[in-house]
């Protein structure tokens, strides 16, 4: 589906590993400046990258399934998470 191919996406675009994108949370988007801001799970460091519009649209495309997200904590990727309100 939309979440598996914007995983897949945002992987190749940016070289992120698996768990550092099942566990991306909203806030680490930056749309104003295009980036993924996080700490890298494996090794603990800081790390902003670029995204480029098609990776941007991906993500706004699957975003677009959870209008009703309650927690902006919640892991944007996860498995297994409840997106009702």
């Amino acid at each position: 589906g939309k979440r598996n191919f914007a995983m897949v996406r945002l992987a190749y675009s940016t070289g992120l590993r698996g768990c550092d994108i099942v566990n991306l949370k909203f806030e680490n988007i930056d749309w104003q400046t295009s980036e993924i801001r996080l700490t890298q799970e494996k090794t603990n460091i800081p790390l902003a990258l670029p995204l480029g519009t098609a990776c941007i649209n991906f993500i706004q495309n699957f975003l677009c399934l959870f209008i009703g997200i309650s927690h902006i904590n919640t892991p944007a990727f996860g498995r297994g998470t409840n997106h009702s309100r």
